[in-house]
């Protein structure tokens, strides 16, 4: 998914993150930024759970997008966005 900055892109990744804690076994997800660019690829054995996972995920995603262009960013870009701890 492509956003406008790679802020943007670090402010979806931040948000989304708590929903790899909460899927369990059923679904893995492996988030990458890079850049701009928040990329998620999910594995899974069970078509149906699979599409749950992917329809909820756009969901969420759809919500961040839509805030952050409603609302803008939290502060000027210029100011910085401290990178989220390398796992």
């Amino acid at each position: 998914m492509p956003f406008g900055s790679a802020l943007e892109a670090e402010m979806a990744y931040s948000s989304l993150m708590p929903d790899i804690h909460r899927q369990g076994q059923a679904v893995q997800k492996e988030f990458t930024v890079n850049g701009s660019v928040l990329t998620v690829r999910w594995t899974a054995e069970d078509l149906g759970i699979l599409r749950i996972s992917i329809n909820t995920f756009l969901n969420e995603l759809s919500l961040i997008v839509w805030n952050i262009q409603r609302f803008g960013l939290p502060f000027p870009p210029s100011l910085g966005w401290e990178k989220r701890p390398e796992t």
